[in-house]
């Protein structure tokens, strides 16, 4: 499965990933971007997955819904505080420039980072 999507979804040359890393992170998060619809949502563990500092925890941790535990539906908590990716320039940069990349932002019209 996980070769079927690197090799078809994201045009993937080489062997698969054996893990999200922030630059196979960036190519899902780009394609739903540059989607036709009018509305792109993209939680917030994959934006934090676009910096390496965030992207290796375990995929179990970062999991929102598990039907299969009934005190386990539909939350998720961020590992880390607000402000320490709000201070993150390199991670709000990454966000930018997939946001103009995909044509939903005017780079004249965003905060210079």
């Amino acid at each position: 499965m996980r070769d079927r999507f690197f090799y078809n979804a994201l045009s993937g040359d080489g062997p698969a990933p054996v893990q999200c890393s922030p630059e196979v992170m960036s190519a899902v998060a780009l394609q739903h971007t540059r989607s036709p619809s009018v509305w792109t949502v993209i939680p917030m563990q994959d934006i934090m997955a676009l910096s390496a500092r965030y992207h290796d925890r375990p995929a179990a941790e970062e999991c929102i819904n598990d039907p299969t535990n009934p005190k386990h539906y539909w939350r998720f908590r961020l590992h880390t505080k607000i402000e320490d990716l709000i201070a993150d320039r390199d991670l709000l940069k990454a966000v930018q420039e997939l946001l103009i990349l995909g044509e939903r932002a005017n780079p004249q019209e965003l905060p210079k980072l």
